[in-house]
């Protein structure tokens, strides 16, 4: 399932660590109004991609899941 993370606060590290236990997850992507805060939290979803603007990111992801932060 493509699941996507908005918002990349402190509490997302959680939810990123959680997700990667849970089988069949791929995070697809990281959402953040400072794009450069969702680069940074990068490191913990290789292979995500960054986006400043969520409407962009459902276009381009269409994820299943959002986890809204």
């Amino acid at each position: 399932m493509k699941v996507a993370i908005a918002g990349c606060g402190q509490i997302s590290s959680w939810h990123i660590s959680a997700l990667k236990e849970i089988g069949g997850i791929e995070i697809v992507a990281l959402v953040d109004r400072d794009e450069q805060r969702a680069r940074q939290m990068g490191a913990l979803a290789p292979g995500a991609r960054f986006y400043g603007d969520m409407a962009e990111m459902i276009r381009q992801e269409r994820p299943a899941s959002v986890h809204i932060l």
